[in-house]
């Protein structure tokens, strides 16, 4: 029950006037599903959520209730119950001989009311009704309900949601997600809040809390400027702390247990989030909108109905729970971002961190730090294969193995092919030997990859045409260049890495980064699988190439998914975007055409003039 109401005390949804008011009103959901839960935890903690009225011991008397299922219906709470009357005599050590056996249903109709001290929430039964399995009513039923309805009520008379521990937490909590200028006021003003209102709404229970505000610090806006350094640097730990935090929260729900459309669904958010960090922090000016404050809450905006919708389905009560509480606590903070230009929502590390903790009180784990291995929950998570383990050989036919296998491999590369390329700096007049060695490396991670999915063979054309292509546009082909006498790993503006230019901010805990950086055959294996779950999970679930009526555009749509991240599939056909990923896609898409007509060493026109 602590945990469920541990996060409650930010599900905030401030609805004042100018600054300078005096009083808050702040509604506050308690949604059906949640109090479900808690008619579970607190009435029915039996095996099934069941409860035994009545019973002799003999199994030949009792009345089960099992099951609750909790809705609204006419300003009221409706809890139904599954319902088993059993009316009978033991005859014998064995057998029951019964005078009434009934199966069906009753229906319990609640108000909600507030304490005295104005804190706790009382559920009040106000009537009941019995019903058969056809949902009709059973007057023989409804009479020995009333004979014994009085054993059930008292017990549902007990059912309480005290708030005292989320306010408790609230002051916890609200320093760390306002201006530093306002946090000590509006920490001073939660020790005033009380519930004035209950009312029973369509989703639930609506509660209007109240809270006395002193006049508060109107907090300065930044003018959009050059970033220093130091601004710069702080933005960036900013979001990184969004990302690790979304991470860890994410893995709390990323179970073998949920739908592949669920799992999806959350990953999508993930890299949608981390593609928005990449593109903010290429910009070297601020934004006059706070972009940390406008990605988290748009985020959570995402997130939110997917956690519901995993509260629906799951059976797991403490699961349930965990995703009720903190959804309603992270969509408290987007409500209270209609306060925030004034009271000053400051989305800080220290914020996220607590946030976290609500949702996972384990002190040895620290929920914004960032890990830069694999991590094989996440590629799990993503249906990639387990973590790659480096040979101890630079390069030996059983790991090659593990990319090419004998039965469909038309080529073998050269154990020590690896060790060459990942020494290698071409200059013009080994392309001729560089190119053809870097092509085995990507027909031998495409043929990796074609070889977990049964596609026809036309697809699966695309698929090897489409890595080539990537490669090409991405560094033509390339995993280091020469910087000043070193060799360093090619790096774009955005920071992507290698021959197939994978950004370590997207794909932090899917890939080592390091081996990213330095191992060729690693990143071309990362890309390959990227583009591959792109173009099967996305592109070919929501049948693109069909809709469009042209089959490589399941190439079109896997690059610009690849380029800009899951939600961005479709933007190679549309008309409203800027001019330069319009350019970006259309470069792509006339590399995939020379790949397909003349022939994957098209690449070599990269190096025309060189």
């Amino acid at each position: 029950m602590k945990l469920l109401l541990h996060v409650l005390n930010i599900s905030l949804l401030i609805v004042s006037g100018p600054v300078l008011a005096k009083t808050l009103n702040i509604p506050l959901k308690l949604e059906s599903g949640f109090i479900e839960q808690v008619v579970r935890a607190q009435i029915f903690p039996g095996k099934n959520a069941s409860l035994r009225l009545n019973d002799d011991g003999s199994g030949c008397q009792f009345i089960e209730l099992s099951k609750p299922k909790v809705k609204t219906i006419n300003k009221s709470l409706k809890v139904r119950l599954k319902t088993k009357i059993r009316v009978g005599r033991l005859v014998g050590n064995q057998q029951c001989i019964f005078l009434v056996k009934w199966n069906g249903f009753i229906d319990l109709y609640h108000d909600a009311a507030i304490s005295s001290d104005g804190k706790k929430i009382k559920i009040i039964v106000k009537k009941s009704e019995v019903l058969t399995q056809q949902l009709k009513r059973d007057n023989l039923a409804d009479t020995i309900w009333q004979g014994i309805k009085a054993q059930l009520y008292p017990k549902l008379q007990s059912l309480i949601i005290d708030l005292q521990d989320p306010i408790d937490n609230l002051k916890n909590v609200l320093p760390y997600v306002v201006a530093q200028e306002n946090s000590q006021v509006f920490q001073k003003a939660i020790d005033s809040i009380v519930v004035t209102t209950v009312n029973i709404e369509n989703y639930g229970v609506l509660l209007g809390m109240q809270v006395n505000i002193p006049k508060l610090v109107p907090v300065a806006k930044t003018p959009a400027h050059k970033l220093s350094d130091t601004e710069l640097m702080m933005l960036e730990q900013k979001l990184d702390a969004i990302d690790a935090f979304t991470t860890f929260t994410l893995k709390q729900f990323l179970q073998p247990s949920l739908s592949e459309n669920i799992r999806i669904s959350l990953l999508s958010v993930l890299f949608d989030l981390r593609y928005e960090i990449v593109r903010i922090l290429a910009v070297s000016e601020s934004h006059e909108s706070d972009p940390v404050r406008r990605l988290f809450l748009s985020t959570w905006g995402k997130i939110s109905p997917i956690l519901r919708q995993i509260s629906s389905q799951s059976n797991d009560q403490v699961l349930a729970l965990r995703v009720l509480s903190f959804v309603t606590a992270s969509d408290a903070l987007a409500s209270l971002d209609q306060y925030g230009p004034e009271l000053g929502l400051d989305v800080s590390v220290n914020g996220l961190r607590r946030l976290a903790r609500l949702l996972n009180s384990d002190i040895s784990i620290d929920p914004i730090e960032r890990d830069e291995n694999e991590d094989p929950q996440l590629r799990e998570s993503l249906g990639l294969s387990q973590v790659l383990q480096e040979s101890e050989n630079e390069w030996n036919e059983s790991w090659l193995d593990y990319f090419i296998k004998p039965a469909t491999a038309t080529t073998k590369l050269p154990e020590n092919l690896k060790e060459k390329l990942n020494n290698w700096v071409p200059k013009k007049k080994e392309l001729n030997r560089y190119l053809p060695m870097v092509k085995k490396v990507l027909a031998a991670v495409s043929q990796t990859q074609l070889d977990k999915q049964k596609l026809d063979f036309e697809v699966r054309k695309i698929y090897r045409n489409l890595v080539y292509a990537t490669a090409w546009q991405e560094s033509c082909w390339k995993q280091f260049a020469n910087i000043k006498g070193f060799r360093r790993p090619v790096n774009s503006y955005s920071g992507d890495v290698g021959v197939m230019q994978i950004n370590p901010r997207v794909w932090r805990g899917f890939y080592n980064i390091h081996q990213l950086k330095w191992d060729i055959v690693y990143n071309a294996n990362a890309g390959a699988e990227i583009l591959m779950h792109y173009m099967t999970r996305y592109v070919m679930k929501n049948k693109e190439h069909i809709k469009t009526g042209k089959m490589e555009n399941l190439a079109r749509a896997t690059y610009s998914g690849y380029n800009g991240g899951p939600s961005q599939y479709t933007r190679y056909r549309k008309k409203n975007i800027s001019g330069k990923l319009r350019k970006i896609d259309r470069a792509f898409y006339k590399k995939y055409k020379a790949v397909r007509d003349k022939g994957s060493m098209s690449v070599k026109s990269c190096y025309v003039g060189i």
